[in-house]
């Protein structure tokens, strides 16, 4: 698990210096991204240290990292508020201690096996699938 300062300042990067094989993250005031693929890596990140989240369109393709350390709830938003494309996937991974539980937002239906809505525990990763205008499927390592 990557070590990020625990009060980073808005513009702050990790690492520094940079490493190289490892993208720079950046402080955005509310999450760690990777604003731009400077190591070839092939997918970009998020950082989220807060224990509540909303997802937005620029996490589309993107994987979302929750690194708290106590329960951490994501909110999945209707259509009208984040018009993600029909196909969208966001990568999900639980590297904090805090139980990541996905939450549909107002008219939206979140599918998943035996109705799932959390990460199983640390280290646990899955996908959010969009299939309709506000339909999304839950998969991966995921428990009731």
């Amino acid at each position: 698990m990557l070590d990020f300062p625990a009060t980073p300042t808005v513009g702050q990067k990790f690492p520094v210096p940079p490493t190289a094989g490892m993208p720079v993250y950046t402080w955005d005031g509310e999450k760690w991204t990777t604003g731009s693929n400077d190591y070839n890596y092939p997918r970009e990140s998020n950082i989220i240290a807060a224990t509540s989240y909303t997802f937005v369109l620029a996490d589309a393709g993107k994987i979302v990292w929750f690194t708290a350390a106590t329960a951490v709830t994501v909110t999945i938003p209707p259509n009208s508020a984040a018009a993600f494309p029909i196909g969208t996937q966001i990568d999900v991974a639980q590297s904090g201690a805090g139980q990541v539980t996905f939450t549909p937002g107002s008219g939206v239906t979140l599918n998943s096996v035996d109705t799932s809505r959390k990460l199983l525990k640390q280290y646990a990763a899955g996908t959010l699938i969009k299939g309709a205008t506000d339909t999304w499927l839950l998969t991966g390592s995921i428990t009731v």
